[in-house]
């Protein structure tokens, strides 16, 4: 998180918007498609880098 911060960016799982994904492929999909947000963001995403 700090590193993200420290871009501009955020957490894979805020930017997701699964918390900390404890749970189905399926219930974190449809927990996304209701958070408006989210599932705007996804939509808007033209390119993802993910760095570890």
């Amino acid at each position: 998180g700090i590193a993200a911060c420290n871009i501009g960016g955020v957490t894979i799982h805020s930017f997701a918007g699964i918390g900390i994904g404890e749970a189905s492929a399926e219930e974190l999909t449809n927990r996304v498609r209701k958070n408006k947000k989210a599932a705007s963001r996804w939509l808007r995403t033209k390119v993802l880098i993910i760095d570890e």
